[in-house]
């Protein structure tokens, strides 16, 4: 319980958004953090794009992975780092996201600020 008062705090004076499960807690206590609040059921956060730009500008991910998808054409992308997260990337839906063009899954993970990529076929 402690150390949510501390992350929830520091989200408070820094101004950054929250990923939560808990939002009783949260909002009660610091009702100026704006939470976004996972829709998955799974026991693994799903990682979206916007969970995945907060996580990028806390520093908590490493270079993003790009490999080819076993099961269609297309292109699946891979966050690993300093997470307990589900390191795909994923839809709105909680579903694998599939690129079909290698382009356009470099353009997204530049949109959310990367400068570097891995490329496995």
């Amino acid at each position: 319980m402690l150390p949510d008062f501390f992350i929830g705090a520091h989200a408070a004076v820094s101004g950054y958004a929250l990923v939560s499960r808990d939002k009783g807690r949260f909002s009660t206590y610091f009702p100026s953090v704006e939470l976004i609040i996972p829709e998955s059921t799974n026991d693994l956060i799903d990682v979206n794009l916007r969970e995945a730009e907060l996580l990028f500008q806390a520093g908590a991910l490493s270079v993003p992975v790009i490999k080819k998808h076993n099961q269609s054409e297309g292109w699946t992308v891979t966050l690993d780092g300093k997470h307990k997260l589900n390191p795909a990337l994923e839809t709105a839906r909680g579903q694998v996201r599939v690129f079909k063009r290698l382009d356009a899954a470099v353009g997204v993970l530049f949109e959310i600020g990367f400068d570097e990529v891995k490329v496995v076929h």
